[in-house]
């Protein structure tokens, strides 16, 4: 992948990665229960757009056959949790008798979540490393 596109990839993906932090942000605020793996996702959002931002100001290494793959799996699982960070929205967008009948769907969206944000770590982790190899 050309540099350029390589930067355009990780701009959207930059952007992409606010708009999922501010959905679990504003999840988090609103449900009394208040799952932790909510506050961990926008930790890890804040941290994985500071690194991708890092990034983006080199493109031009070795690992430029590597990145985008990487890149592209990020953003599966940040399409992934959004999609399931939308139904929460959904659910809690009701009226209050809908909302109690779907504490057990809840909890089923919740622990699928949990499973993207273990992946999502991951993702974090190895753009970390990209970079700090890169520091070095």
């Amino acid at each position: 992948m050309d540099p350029v596109s390589l930067m355009a990839s990780v701009a959207g993906l930059i952007l992409f990665a606010k708009e999922v932090r501010q959905l679990s942000s504003d999840l988090y605020h609103t449900v009394k229960r208040k799952p932790h793996v909510l506050r961990a996702i926008v930790e890890d959002l804040d941290t994985l757009q500071s690194v991708l931002e890092e990034l983006s100001k080199d493109t031009s290494t070795p690992d430029q056959d590597i990145l985008p793959r990487v890149l592209s799996s990020c953003n599966r699982t940040l399409t992934d949790i959004n999609a399931h960070l939308t139904v929460l929205q959904q659910m809690f967008s009701k009226k209050l008798v809908s909302r109690l009948m779907s504490y057990k769907k809840f909890d089923e969206e919740t622990k699928v979540i949990v499973g993207l944000h273990n992946e999502l770590g991951t993702f974090k982790a190895t753009l970390s490393l990209a970079l700090h190899l890169r520091i070095l």
